[in-house]
């Protein structure tokens, strides 16, 4: 069987206290960006705790899908100091050459000592991606868009 390697781009930024409708700005204008780019970077799908919905429809409640997906504690209780986690995708099912995600940790004011805040674009597993999505340009147009949008500091 042969394996094919994901491929992905990553931004981070240090410590940064922000609420969850700050964060949904910060996405929406990512998201918005992305979707200029290729039509693969659009058409997502969001993770709300674990369960699939459409991301055109959460737009104007981003905000509470944001503040739902909350870092937790081993014992389930919210931990904001970690962070809210944000994560589309363009497919639900087998992954196919478009396949895309973007997953988001922002709102970490944690000092670990490294970057606890991320955004990060990938393909999907085990499949081998269209070129015309990770070519330079559009992975250059896509991590200017998650550096931009986010302010990250190191890419």
């Amino acid at each position: 069987m042969t394996v094919w390697p994901e491929y992905k781009i990553y931004a981070s930024w240090g410590p940064r206290e922000e609420s969850p409708e700050v964060i949904a700005a910060r996405y929406l204008a990512c998201t918005d960006r992305l979707k200029q780019i290729h039509p693969a970077y659009d058409n997502w799908i969001f993770n709300l705790k674990g369960k699939p919905k459409k991301f055109d429809a959460l737009r104007e409640k981003l905000a509470e899908a944001v503040a739902a997906n909350v870092d937790r504690a081993e014992n389930g209780k919210p931990t904001p100091i970690y962070g809210y986690w944000a994560t589309v995708t363009n497919t639900m099912n087998k992954a196919h050459p478009r396949s895309l995600a973007l997953r988001v940790n922002a709102g970490a004011w944690v000092n670990r000592g490294y970057f606890c805040n991320s955004a990060m674009i990938k393909t999907g597993n085990n499949v081998v991606p269209d070129p015309s999505i990770i070519a330079y340009p559009a992975f250059k147009a896509a991590l200017l868009a998650i550096v931009e949008s986010f302010g990250a500091t190191y890419c």
